[in-house]
């Protein structure tokens, strides 16, 4: 865990496997992979039915963390979301903006993957250099949409006498995968 991610009574995401549950106390333990250490969650009833589909996944948990006196996470109260953990793959075509469209049939996929901790996904796409990190996979489908549409902004539609040779390359790749709709 990261310092910065930790600070007491404030909403955050937890990665970890559903380790128990008490239906009629509404709590339940995730196991921590990084650490192996349980952490109980105090839930809302209207989100069983996410714990129950997600049962045997790596789930993310979003609540409010209570700390250790070390500074270490505890117990997570007031659980708001639970979320599957999904590393698949995500088709470039379907991060593009509205007015963008692929060229050709491509086979073009961003690899996506968790950091060691499971705390962290990491996306990257090695055709057109995008690399993104972010705590949710809804945050990093968004970093994705906002990078490519910035890409295509500021280096597919600029001139190539104000593109440095790395950004004209760059250029060139985007406008070979993408074009505008007419």
């Amino acid at each position: 865990f990261e310092e910065s991610r930790l600070s007491p009574d404030t909403h955050t995401i937890v990665t970890g496997y559903f380790n128990k549950v008490d239906f009629k106390e509404h709590k339940l333990s995730l196991l921590i992979p990084s650490s192996g250490r349980l952490i109980s969650c105090i839930y809302d009833e209207d989100i069983e039915q996410a714990l129950l589909d997600n049962a045997r996944d790596l789930i993310q948990v979003v609540g409010t963390i209570e700390l250790d006196e070390d500074g270490n996470p505890q117990r997570i109260t007031d659980v708001q979301e639970v979320h599957p953990v999904n590393t698949d793959d995500i088709d470039v075509i379907d991060l593009l903006p509205e007015y963008l469209k692929a060229k050709e049939l491509n086979n073009l996929r961003v690899q996506v993957h968790l950091s060691e901790d499971k705390q962290t996904y990491f996306a990257r796409l090695d055709e057109l250099g995008i690399e993104q990190a972010a705590y949710t996979r809804s945050d990093l489908v968004d970093a994705l949409q906002a990078e490519l549409e910035f890409l295509w902004n500021n280096i597919a539609k600029e001139t190539d006498e104000k593109l440095s040779p790395k950004a004209r390359v760059l250029k060139e790749a985007l406008q070979k995968f993408f074009q505008e709709m007419s």
